[in-house]
């Protein structure tokens, strides 16, 4: 039986020989640039994300080109969120009908500044600014056991047994009104 194998440098070639083209480089920029992921790539060569990975590890000139395709995308969208956030104006071309002939205007087209486009981007680029904080406290004064005050529920059908558990679990009661009754 012949040996599959080809020797290389008197090792044996282990593996299955690559699939990778290097046309695939300039395919992998574009593609990028329409904002695909590396996931989206596998999809894109019909191959498993490992291999699209792989590839970068290898081949020197697709993962520069995944880079370049994928920063310059993203530059585009910060460039037009930023844009929004400020508000930005253009020249736009109008097109009326006047006395049945069409009549073309040239205006300025405004959009107003986006205040979800720039919490978004403030939230982004300054977070120890502009997160979202939530401080829970989970102790009372100094530390302390947090402390309870019921003083606009009727207690008069609680049973003292009930009132005293209550208590217990720091729930201050002004037992006032329970007194005054069986007083009587």
């Amino acid at each position: 039986m012949a040996e599959k194998k080809e020797k290389t440098n008197g090792k044996k070639k282990r593996g299955r020989e690559s699939t990778y083209n290097p046309s695939y480089a300039e395919r992998a920029y574009y593609l990028c640039l329409l904002g695909l992921t590396n996931k989206d790539l596998a999809i894109a060569f019909g191959k498993d994300e490992s291999t699209i990975e792989k590839w970068c590890r290898k081949h020197e000139d697709f993962a520069r080109a995944l880079k370049k395709g994928k920063e310059e995308a993203d530059g585009k969208v910060a460039e037009s969120l930023y844009h929004r956030a400020l508000g930005y104006s253009h020249p736009e071309e109008k097109i009326f009908m006047y006395k049945g002939e069409p009549v073309r205007v040239e205006t300025i087209k405004h959009y107003p500044p986006d205040t979800g486009a720039a919490i978004f981007w403030l939230k982004n680029r300054q977070k120890d600014k502009w997160r979202d904080v939530w401080n829970l406290e989970h102790s009372g004064k100094d530390g302390g056991a947090i402390q309870h005050d019921i003083r606009f529920t009727d207690l008069s059908d609680f049973t003292d047994e009930e009132l005293e558990l209550l208590e217990r679990v720091g729930l201050k009661i002004a037992r006032d009104s329970k007194k005054s009754e069986s007083d009587e």
